[in-house]
């Protein structure tokens, strides 16, 4: 079955701004929302998957630039964003590059149902609506938190549904063979008690000890900040929630300034080193790079907006007359200056890695290159 009606009604919920981005980036949405849909009930929040790392950051880039839209909440499995009231959590713990592998990942078969932006089309258990339309839960014992799946069964007997004692006593074993030895470990198998902060409920300060975190959880309900719900913290960094979550990170130093390499190549400033990046050599980096700017044509010549007496010409080395030429990436043609001018045309250069002096947020500053060639609209129109 194509499911026709649930797709156009999940992609109305989404928006035509949200599908476009979760096409793009090839992602899933998966579990609640896919069982509220079929089951017609109320979608309270999208959980999104990603097939790799890049189309998860270029995912948050586009929405991160959006007025709309803002990350509340980040955690070492999630990043929790609101856009239109939605509450988005994108998942950046892990990435997978089917449905089933989502699937093998999740507690019961009734929210192993997924949307596949690749293919725009649902993937479903085999036991998916069999399960819902029986109320049934049943235990994937390969779940990767089952105490969070112990809390969970609550929540699913609160919406009419029943678990028979042998798939109960499926999760109470699935916890048993836990080896819980750290407090940081503890904290991510409890990561489903919703509402609680966990940071303030245990001391950390003692050797940890199963049964003392027991004994805090005892009194759990004696602490101040039980009742009180967790403050959500607006974050406005987003290379600070890049570097946190990225496994992938590659940087440059460049002037003693450190910039995140981006998937398209383009660099992005960071406040500080990351603890789980890559650096790149400068030199590897800008081996074989090309360079653009704008410049005005008049009659067959190529000169400077800025100084018009200062001429570009093609397979000529340029020196600058001051301190720096000044060049970016065709990516970046859109934040180029004289883009709109008249009787403006693109000039593609190369340079050696060693004179790259100095980037400004969107220009290199060169202190020599050679020009290449003119680039045509075609080439560069999709940047605009």
């Amino acid at each position: 079955m194509d499911y026709k009606f649930e797709k156009g009604k999940l992609y109305d919920y989404l928006g035509k701004e949200l599908v476009r981005d979760l096409i793009k980036a090839k992602a899933y949405i998966a579990g609640g929302t896919i069982t509220s849909l079929f089951c017609n009930r109320e979608i309270n929040d999208l959980d999104i998957y990603f097939r790799n790392e890049h189309s998860m950051i270029e995912f948050l880039e586009g929405i991160w630039d959006e007025n709309d839209s803002w990350v509340v909440a980040l955690t070492k499995k999630s990043i929790l964003l609101v856009k239109d009231q939605q509450q988005i959590q994108l998942v950046h713990d892990r990435t997978y590059e089917t449905a089933e592998e989502i699937f093998k990942a999740f507690d019961f078969t009734v929210c192993m149902g997924c949307f596949d932006f690749a293919t725009e089309s649902f993937v479903l258990h085999e036991d998916f609506m069999k399960h819902n339309s029986q109320r049934q839960l049943r235990f994937n014992h390969q779940t990767l938190y089952p105490i969070v799946s112990s809390l969970r069964i609550n929540k699913y007997k609160e919406k009419g549904y029943s678990i028979a004692k042998s798939e109960f006593l499926k999760v109470m074993l699935s916890c048993m063979k836990l080896n819980i030895d750290s407090y940081e470990e503890l904290k991510k198998h409890l990561g489903g008690m919703y509402g609680i902060n966990l940071d303030k409920i245990f001391d950390e300060t003692k050797e940890f000890s199963l049964e003392d975190a027991i004994i805090q959880l005892c009194d759990l309900h004696f602490n101040e900040d039980y009742y009180v719900k967790p403050i959500h913290t607006e974050f406005k960094n987003l290379e600070d929630i890049i570097a946190r979550i990225s496994k992938e990170l590659n940087y440059i130093v460049l002037n003693d300034d450190i910039y995140r390499i981006n998937a398209d190549g383009t660099l992005r400033e960071l406040e500080e080193k990351p603890e789980n990046g890559t650096e790149v050599d400068k030199n590897e980096y800008f081996a074989g790079r090309k360079f653009y700017k704008f410049v005005q044509k008049k009659d067959d010549k190529y000169y400077s907006f800025y100084d018009e007496n200062f001429e570009y010409m093609i397979g000529a080395e340029i020196k600058p007359k001051n301190d720096y030429l000044y060049f970016g990436f065709l990516e970046e043609v859109s934040q180029f200056p004289y883009k709109n001018r008249e009787g403006r045309v693109l000039l593609e250069a190369v340079s050696l890695p060693s004179s790259v002096k100095g980037y400004d947020g969107t220009a290199f500053l060169l202190n020599k290159c050679e020009i290449v060639r003119e680039v045509s609209i075609e080439e560069y129109k999709q940047f605009l």
